[in-house]
């Protein structure tokens, strides 16, 4: 059960989040309930596949988005709306599924966003809507934002497109492909990064009706319009993560997650094998997810991880052995330069406050040190807008015991309620 003083603060927090600057001081309560139930919120990314697929079959199924990611809401606003321009703040996913779904209905306009969004590169997905036959404009720098959409796409037919920046492009062609006509044909080229996404993708559209067939790195979809509505909702494995990190920094307790399920369409549900050596225990059952922090045996040897296909699980675990000030290997990271914010740049940059450095190793491996902390309370940390940065940052409370957060108003990109579910561990208040 919630406290009277997270219900208190879960009447009074949607509205501060409106602003477009909060500042947030959170104090660590001295005394914390020993097990809590979270209502965590669904998968953005299912919720606007499914969405995405619906749409291109004139189907309205629009489920009430309160309380879940604004990137939701702001797709689902978009394909019901007809205009000239669109504008999608710092958005990747909705921009880049939309401007697909704009260029195979052939609509002309314009797709913009944040000073952050035109910096994300959109190069692959461009080029190959061209080689497919459609007249796009980049109309100030060629392969970013803003993106004008002169005319759409011909036909179908066999395309190359670069994976190793992100999995986004990827998977807005293939959703679009089983209404172009001979199909699709996609090559892919590099290394494949977040490719659980597109194997998200590519199951949402299997359920939906389309024949897509994987061989090595190629993708083939067929000419079928989808034939089947879709209204698969997750709860949301990456916010789970801020969870686990909290776990992991305290000493004893337990959270039990409603409705969250292994065996999912996420591949973000590897963060349970990750925490097992942070002592963290994952209790599966038929009515969801319970943690519970047991003892932990240090490791002689830094642990490594892996986050070439988990990209959004980098911050908490980074600000994990932060916190802990452990020394711990990161790789497949090069795209996570590429996202909200340059994530391994704001992240090395908070982490001496803590007292942990994180060096290059490479263009796609970082090492985490322990270094002197620069502060030992009295901590401000920045957000630099990403909604993943501040949750990691938040969640380091039970080691840091009082931390200052910077546009804290960031995290209705993915997790509206998080501060609500915060305040059951931290006092909160407007700084």
């Amino acid at each position: 059960m919630l406290s009277l003083v997270c219900r208190r603060l879960s009447k009074a927090l949607p509205d501060t989040l409106k602003k477009s600057k909060l500042n947030l001081e959170l104090n660590l309560r001295p005394q914390v309930a020993d097990h809590l139930e979270i209502d965590l919120p669904f998968s953005k990314s299912i919720w606007i596949r499914s969405s995405f697929i619906n749409a291109l079959q004139g189907i309205n199924t629009r489920l009430d988005t309160s309380g879940q990611a604004d990137d939701v809401s702001l797709f689902e606003r978009a394909i019901d709306a007809v205009q000239d321009q669109y504008h999608f703040d710092n958005a990747g996913t909705p921009f880049r599924f939309f401007l697909a779904y704009k260029a195979l209905r052939g609509d002309q306009c314009t797709l913009d966003g944040s000073p952050r969004l035109r910096q994300r590169p959109m190069t692959s997905l461009v080029k190959a809507l061209r080689d497919l036959g459609a007249e796009i404009e980049c109309l100030e720098e060629e392969g970013f934002a803003p993106i004008r959409i002169k005319s759409g796409v011909e036909s179908g037919g066999s395309i190359e497109m670069d994976s190793s920046e992100s999995s986004q492009p990827i998977s807005a062609l293939l959703q679009i492909a089983p209404y172009l006509e001979g199909g699709l044909e996609i090559q892919l080229i590099g290394t494949q990064v977040s490719w659980s996404y597109v194997e998200q993708t590519i199951n949402l559209m299997t359920a939906a009706g389309a024949e897509v067939e994987v061989a090595g790195t190629s993708i083939r979809v067929k000419e079928q319009p989808y034939q089947h509505s879709m209204n698969a909702l997750e709860r949301d494995w990456s916010s789970a993560s801020y969870w686990y990190q909290f776990m992991a920094l305290r000493k004893s307790g337990s959270i039990f997650f409603p409705q969250l399920h292994t065996n999912c369409l996420q591949g973000d549900e590897v963060l349970l094998e990750f925490y097992k050596n942070l002592g963290v225990e994952t209790v599966v059952s038929q009515a969801g997810i319970l943690i519970r922090k047991v003892p932990s045996h240090d490791e002689h040897e830094p642990l490594s991880f892996d986050l070439s296909s988990c990209p959004d699980l980098g911050p908490a675990l980074m600000c994990t052995f932060g916190a802990l000030r452990k020394s711990a290997r990161f790789k497949g990271i090069a795209h996570l330069r590429l996202k909200e914010s340059d994530r391994i740049k704001t992240i090395a940059e908070q982490m001496h406050l803590l007292g942990c450095t994180l060096e290059y190793d490479g263009s796609d491996e970082v090492r985490l040190r322990r270094s002197e902390p620069t502060e030992k309370e009295n901590f401000v940390f920045d957000s630099f807008g990403d909604h993943r940065i501040a949750m990691a940052l938040a969640a380091c409370i039970p080691l840091t015991g009082n931390s200052k957060i910077l546009n804290a108003e960031v995290v209705k990109k993915s997790y509206p309620k998080y501060w609500d579910h915060l305040n059951d561990f931290a006092e909160i208040k407007e700084w």
